[in-house]
């Protein structure tokens, strides 16, 4: 499932603007859950803290922050955000090259251009290679969302997890296991009971422990040194 995130200022546009991305991404059998925010600074309080989304759809003229600022506070987090701007000021289209936005749909005339816009956006989304981890915070139901790729290694600790990010570091209620099972198919390597490593962010091996590219050590079994060598060196080949 993607997730999406409708930012504007009107309730009721809000509301238009999700029906009819729904029933396109919908007839697309792609299933996206929306997060719908009313203002720029409660959309990037959420952004800023947990949320990686796959879609923003932005209105530019809003109270407060507008959306060209929110849209450029997008691009020093995320340079790749897939970003849609919706504004009937046609003439704020230029303005808004400069934090190149994947489209800039005239709000009047949405509902004429949702059904090409969600294949244009599923279109792009398949092409991209990056994976998106989702953890859902057990008993808690809150929800953390983020490249695969940024993920440096996995900790366990006691009920909880801790995710170690290129640039952040989140600790979850969420069991290890679970996390082993969701890394499944990604390279990653359990190299010590309480830890899973990115093979794409080693840096160096050695006989206990293997330095990850931000320098942090993570402890190796004595019993599985040679399957992390192994699994290393396979990964390597293969990419």
């Amino acid at each position: 499932m993607y997730q999406a995130a409708i930012v504007e200022d009107e309730k009721d546009v809000r509301n238009y603007l999700k029906d009819h991305l729904a029933e396109s991404f919908s007839a697309l059998g792609i299933a996206v859950d929306f997060d719908l925010f009313g203002s720029g600074e409660d959309f990037l309080d959420n952004f800023e803290d947990r949320i990686h989304y796959d879609m923003i759809f932005l209105d530019i003229e809003m109270p407060g922050t507008d959306g060209l600022s929110v849209c450029r506070r997008i691009r020093q987090l995320r340079e790749d955000a897939l970003v849609v701007f919706i504004s009937n000021r046609e003439e704020l289209v230029f303005q808004s090259f400069e934090v190149q936005p994947f489209r800039f749909i005239r709000k009047s005339h949405f509902a004429d251009f949702s059904d090409t816009l969600a294949r244009d956006i599923a279109d792009r989304l398949s092409r991209r290679e990056k994976r998106i981890l989702r953890i859902t915070e057990q008993h808690l139901g809150t929800i953390y969302s983020f490249p695969v790729e940024d993920l440096l290694y996995v900790e366990a600790q006691l009920h909880n997890c801790r995710f170690v990010l290129k640039d952040a570091d989140y600790t979850l209620q969420y069991r290890f296991m679970d996390v082993e099972k969701l890394l499944a198919d990604e390279p990653f390597i359990r190299c010590h009971r309480s830890y899973l490593i990115n093979c794409s962010h080693i840096l160096r091996i050695g006989r206990d422990a293997v330095i990850m590219d931000n320098k942090d050590e993570i402890p190796v079994s004595r019993g599985r040194r040679d399957a992390v060598r192994e699994a290393f060196t396979a990964w390597c080949i293969k990419g």
